[in-house]
């Protein structure tokens, strides 16, 4: 994929992490590493520009790649392929060699494993973003946006989406407003989609409080 310094400089801001697992025998680094450039400049980018979530794999064992991306769900198809492309140069360039890894913008996700993804549910890598604003009533914002991610929470894991996610936007306060959103990748259940949200949740007070 040709990418430009502008199209990078857009959604650099909006990068938040990378994690990349390297192993002990690359002997076939090379072609998985190809491989990976070929599932997601070929087959994954194009499905970007017409769905939000898509999977793929490419090659054969033991170089087979096992792809995914996730964009989030207020976002357009040009948004999420722009997001898309810039996360794929970010993990090829980052994570040469190794055999899984994933990034995470604030609009899209991309992964890559050299097996495939469990269809369970997994809590590991995780990272929190946190935005050190302090907020004026940190008790009455906390409960405020407990309730908020709750009722969120109820709402995707209850009913049947084709993207399991949800936003809504709450009084924070009389002059401010609470933004909320909660999404998960589409092949969780909904009890593994209802136990992975809360978690994520319940971990907000450690990292976040009194922070917006």
């Amino acid at each position: 994929l040709l990418q430009s310094s502008s199209e990078a400089a857009k959604l650099d801001s909006n990068y938040v992490y990378h994690f990349c697992v390297r192993e002990s025998d690359t002997s076939s680094g090379g072609l998985f590493m190809f491989n990976v450039g070929t599932l997601f400049s070929a087959k994954l980018y194009n499905e970007a520009g017409r769905y939000l979530y898509s999977n793929a794999t490419e090659g054969d064992y033991p170089d087979k790649v096992y792809g995914l991306y996730n964009c989030r769900f207020d976002v357009s198809n040009d948004v999420c392929q722009d997001c898309i492309k810039v996360a794929i140069h970010t993990i090829v360039t980052n994570c040469t060699g190794a055999k899984e890894a994933i990034v995470w913008y604030d609009q899209c996700m991309v992964r890559f494993c050299n097996s495939s993804f469990p269809s369970w549910l997994e809590t590991e890598p995780s990272v929190a973003l946190l935005i050190t604003i302090n907020v004026t009533d940190p008790y009455k914002f906390s409960n405020i946006l407990a309730q908020s991610f709750s009722d969120l929470i109820q709402n995707v894991t209850s009913r049947d989406f084709e993207y399991p996610a949800a936003a809504q936007m709450v009084n924070a306060s009389s002059i401010d407003k609470l933004r909320t959103l909660v999404q998960c990748i589409p092949y969780l259940s909904k009890s593994d989609s209802n136990i992975c949200l809360r978690g994520a949740v319940a971990q907000i007070p450690n990292c976040c409080y009194g922070k917006r």
